[in-house]
């Protein structure tokens, strides 16, 4: 639990907790013994309509986990990066919010925003129970970090937001918040629900 007092981004004020998983979910979660289909954010960065999100929405259904629904719309995509390295100390200054228009979504399970990664920055680099290797136990070829749901803020020739193949992503392996390709093999999911 991450916060016993979350608020999402419909702002419903009903009393919800906030879980973020203790395990990335690895991109080649769909794997057999003979194929390998890694599983890629998207076809641009528009969580909404993300394979991500469908995998999510199918592999949450009828499970025996008690959760609430909360709107998980994104009205602001941003441009920046975090340092390498910051990992938990990162700041909200490196990055420049963008709106980008009303977005009405609401799901079970869902990846974090970037606004929430940054208010839970503590928790990003943190797995599992004490004494255990951490953030080091989750990075492989498939899960070097693992995807946020905001969109790297670009615009078409006439200033109008574009929807495009960066997506912002925890990066593991540097520490810090950048934004990364949607047809990305190598970052998983970090599943959050109330």
């Amino acid at each position: 639990c991450v916060d016993e007092d979350y608020s999402d981004a419909g702002d419903t004020h009903k009393s919800t907790a906030l879980f973020l998983c203790d395990r990335v979910i690895r991109s080649d979660i769909d794997r057999t013994d003979t194929s390998l289909k890694p599983l890629q954010f998207g076809k641009n960065n528009n969580y909404k309509d993300s394979y991500i999100r469908a995998w999510l929405n199918e592999n949450s259904r009828g499970s025996d986990f008690q959760t609430e629904t909360a709107y998980i719309g994104v009205n602001t995509a941003y441009t920046g990066a975090s340092a390498e390295g910051e990992s938990w100390q990162l700041s909200e200054h490196s990055f420049t919010g963008h709106a980008i228009g009303f977005q009405l979504m609401q799901d079970r399970m869902f990846c974090l925003s970037l606004e929430e990664a940054l208010r839970y920055r503590e928790e990003l680099w943190s797995f599992g129970e004490k004494g255990t290797d951490g953030c080091k136990g989750q990075i492989s070829p498939y899960s070097r970090g693992y995807y946020l749901r905001t969109p790297f803020y670009s615009e078409d020739t006439s200033g109008n937001f574009l929807y495009t193949d960066r997506i912002y992503a925890v990066d593991l392996e540097k520490g810090n918040i950048h934004p990364a390709d949607t047809d990305s093999e190598t970052y998983g999911i970090r599943p959050a629900f109330t």
